[in-house]
């Protein structure tokens, strides 16, 4: 780099001047200097030692310095022509003087002297040309970044320049830049400076732009799986289940855990490693649940939270079933067991298990030639402490299973299966079993368990039992019920002693409550056509008496399948001129006559509309709010007594 300083006597008098350093004919152009303000006599010109004109730039170069005015209160004739003059490279302290002169009034210029200074090297940056960011919360004389430049009259000296540069210090002598307040990315996201450097002759370069950019700073990030590998019952307190991991952009992430589980594990703070704390035994639970919190080391302390869980697989031996042979204890374990029994392998034979707490599985597979009533027989095979049956069946024709053989059972379900006929029960209130799922039968045969043939009517366990795509026939016992029935024409009746909840699912189904001394609940959940439409015998509506006994019973809907109401809202009953006035149908059922509600129609929005006709007693729907056009039955009840903000609950579903 070199540099040309021209001084230029006789204009202080003038201001906003443009001075132009050119070749002698004035198409090449070394450099451009505007000086706005009072002019201080004086020009700094900077170029290239490669931009001067010639072919052999070692030798004497003929250049021009043209002065324009940019004020209109200078002399309109200030410039008349450009003053050249000879530059030699070679001699570094040559002096020139420009000088106004007075002739004709107009201005021109002469050559007074020679260069005053011109040296070859100033000093030149070394340094990065950009800033690293940092995170806002940086405090005041946080070092931000470190000028360097080299020079041949040392020693170099360090100041600031720029947008910016009165937020920001620098150290004279090495150069070093700091942020002189706390940041803060809301408050202000960048800073804008120059560094200049100046050697011991005064001679100065200023560095390109600088930006030193401030990030927001954020919650940690995690980088570790959103997922946990299961682990078998049986690993030892210690075992590592996960490696949590995280990073934030102020620096290191301490790790902490929460939630349900938590005290079942430990994890190490800084490296994030979880490890068990207890014995695991998927008897008494299959998963756990636990949130790790990475928190960062920035002052605000941002958390973030990963939800996850882990699920406890079996420890326990995995057997299959010989012909003729029994299966029992060292071969079956303490832990979840798991075993097999093929088409033709089970009779009367015995299989047991020591424990009668953990989780062991059965697969028992059947077909036409080899039919399940040939096991569950009152004298067939023996079931010690097995708790959980899974039937696979092909084109079984069985029509009576008896499950006396059963001791400490839990679940009774089955994979996709089929049946040739239709399915009774017997002794099925006995083994324990709280479990009953028939909705893999992709026959429509039905299965029947009566209260009658349950072997044990006054069993106060609370069962649950979900039927098959037929017409099935389930009757409660003693305890509380949930009752779910299938696409076909079912026949649910409730618990005679206990709670009943009964969906009858999507076939125009029978429903009965025996026991009318509880709260017993019909469940709507999904169903809004006639073609889902319930019976209701021993419906049980709101009044004083019902509701002081806390007796009456409980319509559940969900709201994704009636839009118009709100999962833990009161649903308003109005009449229909009630409801012609009201500015919201949200929430709320229309009561009046059969005939009157289907002659109306109520803007919904496209949301729906429930209405109870007091005559009929029926629970109707009108999808779009126009029952005129589409109205649809749900239940028909054998009482009118009715009150629905307490009797329409409505579910997050």
């Amino acid at each position: 780099m070199m540099k040309l300083v021209a001084k230029l006597k006789g204009f202080k008098d003038y201001s906003d001047l443009k001075a132009t350093l050119s070749n002698k004919k004035g198409n090449q152009i070394l450099d451009t200097i505007t000086h706005t303000g009072d002019f201080n006599g004086r020009f700094v010109f900077r170029f290239e030692k490669g931009e001067l004109p010639g072919k052999r730039k070692r030798k004497k170069a003929s250049l021009k310095i043209t002065l324009e005015s940019l004020n209109d209160n200078n002399e309109a004739n200030l410039f008349t022509g450009g003053e050249e003059f000879t530059f030699s490279p070679l001699k570094q302290f040559k002096r020139f003087r420009l000088a106004k002169k007075k002739k004709n009034s107009s201005r021109s210029f002469f050559t007074q002297g020679t260069l005053i200074t011109q040296e070859t090297t100033s000093p030149v940056f070394t340094s990065p040309t950009s800033v690293d960011s940092i995170t806002e919360g940086s405090t005041s004389g946080t070092a931000i970044y470190l000028a360097a430049a080299t020079g041949n009259n040392t020693p170099l000296i360090y100041s600031l320049t720029g947008q910016d540069a009165n937020f920001l210090a620098i150290n004279p002598n090495n150069g070093e830049v700091a942020i002189m307040e706390n940041t803060d990315h809301d408050a202000k996201s960048s800073y804008l400076f120059n560094v200049i450097a100046t050697d011991s002759e005064g001679h100065s370069t200023t560095s390109s732009p600088l930006t030193l950019s401030i990030n927001k700073d954020l919650p940690p990030s995690f980088t570790s799986p959103i997922t946990v590998t299961p682990i078998k019952e049986d690993s030892p307190i210690g075992s590592i289940i996960y490696n949590a991991s995280a990073t934030d952009n102020s620096g290191e992430v301490t790790f902490s855990l929460s939630g349900t589980d938590a005290a079942s594990f430990k994890i190490d703070a800084t490296s994030g490693a979880v490890s068990t704390q207890d014995d695991f035994n998927i008897a008494s639970k299959d998963s756990y649940s636990f949130t790790v919190v990475a928190t960062e080391s920035g002052d605000k302390k941002q958390q973030t939270s990963l939800p996850l869980t882990l699920s406890i697989t079996k420890a326990g031996a995995t057997l299959t079933k010989i012909v003729r042979k029994d299966i029992l204890p060292p071969e079956t374990t303490t832990f979840s067991d798991s075993i097999t029994c093929e088409i033709g392998t089970i009779n009367d034979d015995t299989i047991q298990d020591p424990s009668p707490s953990d989780k062991d599985t059965i697969v028992i597979k059947s077909n036409q030639f080899n039919k399940l009533d040939s096991i569950f027989t009152a004298f067939g095979a023996k079931f010690i402490n097995i708790e959980d049956f899974k039937i696979e069946a092909s084109n079984d024709g069985s029509t009576e299973l008896d499950l006396s053989g059963i001791a400490n059972g839990k679940s009774f379900t089955f994979s996709p299966s089929t049946f040739t006929a239709a399915t009774t029960y017997q002794n099925w209130g006995t083994p324990g079993i709280a479990n009953y799922d028939f909705s893999e039968i992709r026959s429509q045969h039905g299965v029947n368990l009566n209260n009658a043939d349950s072997g044990l009517p006054t069993n106060r366990d609370r069962i649950k039992i979900e039927g098959t795509l037929g017409p099935d026939t389930v009757e409660g016992l003693s305890g509380d019920s949930h009752l779910l029935g299938g696409p076909g024409i079912d026949n649910l009746r409730g618990s005679t002693a206990g709670q009943s909840t009964i969906a009858g699912g999507t076939g125009q189904d029978i429903i009965t409550s025996p026991n009318q001394n509880v709260q017993n609940t019909i469940d709507l959940t999904g169903q809004t056509t006639t073609t889902s439409r319930d019976t209701i015998t021993g419906y049980v509506g709101a009044n004083a008496a019902t509701k002081q006994a806390g007796s009456f019973d409980l319509i559940q809907i969900n709201d994704g399948a009636f839009p118009n109401y709100t999962a833990g809202a009161t649903v308003q009953q109005k009449t229909i001129i009630e409801a012609g006035a009201s500015p919201s149908m949200a929430n709320i059922l229309i009561v009046g006559l059969d005939a009157e509600i289907k002659s109306q129609v109520f803007p919904t929005g496209n949301q729906g509309l429930l209405a109870f006709a007091t005559d009929t007693s029926k629970l109707v729907y009108a999808p779009a709010g126009n029952f005129t056009a589409n109205t649809q039955e749900l239940l028909q009840l054998d009482s009118n007594i009715f009150s629905a903000p307490d009797q329409i609950k409505v579910i997050d579903a």
